[in-house]
C-alpha cells in the first residue's frame, strides 16, 4: 500500500507553507525561519532583538554591581567622617554584599520560580535605593538600611546573570559582563576620591550607579518576545 505524503513536512522541505508547531498562522519562511502565529521564534527577528535586549541589561547589571560593590570600602572612610563614628563600628557595611549573596543564595530557587526579570526589576530597584540612601543619609540608621538594601540587591543581580545568560554564547556573554563589572570596579574609589577632594561628599559618587539601575528596572518591567531559554516573568 502507498503511503501519502505529509503535507505539513513537504511544507518544510519546500520552504513554504505552515511551519508545524507554531500555530494555523505561522509560516516558514525561506530562511529557515518562522514568523506569524502567536509566538515569535527564536532565530528570527524577535529572538535577535530579545538577546540584544539580554546583553543590555545583564551590561548594566554588572556595570553598577562592580561600581557600587568596590565602592564600599572607600564610602566607609568618608562614612565615619560623616556621622562622627569610629570606622571600626561601620566595618561590618562592607560586609553587606556577603550577607546579601547568603539570603539569595538560599532562596534562590523560590525567587527564579516566575523567571529572571522580576527579581532582575526587585534587584535593579533595591540597589538603587540602597545607593542613594548610602550617597545621602546623615545618620547610622538609614545608612545601615542602605547599606543592607545595596547588599541585597547587589547579590540579586549576581544570581539572575546565569538565569539570563542561556544559549550557545552564554560563555561570551558571562566574560562580556565581568568585562564591564570589572572596569566600573576600577572607576568607582577614584571617582569617591576625586569628589571628594573636591569639596563635595565623595558618598554622592555613588549616585551615579542609580541612573543606570533604575533603566535596568524599567527594561525589565517592559516585556518584549521570549529567546530561546529565557524565560519572561
Amino acid at each position: 500500500m502507498r503511503r501519502r505524503p505529509d503535507p505539513g513536512a513537504e511544507a518544510v522541505r519546500s520552504g513554504h507553507g505552515t511551519a508545524p508547531g507554531l500555530g494555523g498562522d505561522a509560516v516558514r519562511n525561506g530562511d529557515g525561519t518562522a514568523s506569524g502565529g502567536d509566538e515569535t521564534v527564536p532565530g528570527g527577528h524577535g529572538g535577535a532583538r530579545e538577546r540584544r535586549r539580554v546583553v543590555r541589561q545583564v551590561g548594566f547589571a554588572q556595570a553598577a554591581l562592580g561600581f557600587t560593590v568596590n565602592s564600599l570600602g572607600a564610602c566607609l572612610v568618608l562614612l565615619a567622617r560623616d556621622l562622627g563614628t569610629p570606622p571600626g563600628e561601620l566595618a561590618w557595611l562592607s560586609s553587606s554584599f556577603g550577607v546579601g549573596l547568603l539570603v539569595v543564595g538560599a532562596a534562590g530557587r523560590p525567587v527564579l520560580r516566575p523567571g529572571p526579570r522580576p527579581a532582575l526589576l526587585a534587584s535593579a530597584l533595591l540597589a538603587a535605593a540602597g545607593a542613594a540612601l548610602l550617597a545621602t543619609a546623615s545618620a547610622a540608621p538609614p545608612v545601615a538600611a542602605g547599606a543592607l538594601l545595596l547588599g541585597l540587591g547587589a547579590a540579586g543581580l549576581v544570581l539572575v546573570t546565569p538565569a539570563l545568560l542561556r544559549g550557545p554564547d552564554a560563555a561570551a556573554g558571562l566574560a562580556r559582563a565581568n568585562a564591564a563589572a570589572s572596569v566600573s570596579a576600577l572607576l568607582g574609589p577614584p571617582a569617591i576620591g576625586a569628589l571628594d577632594a573636591a569639596g563635595a561628599s565623595g558618598r554622592l559618587a555613588l549616585l551615579l550607579a542609580v541612573p543606570p539601575l533604575l533603566f535596568l528596572a524599567a527594561d525589565a518591567r517592559a516585556r518584549g518576545p521570549v529567546a530561546s531559554g529565557v524565560r519572561d516573568g
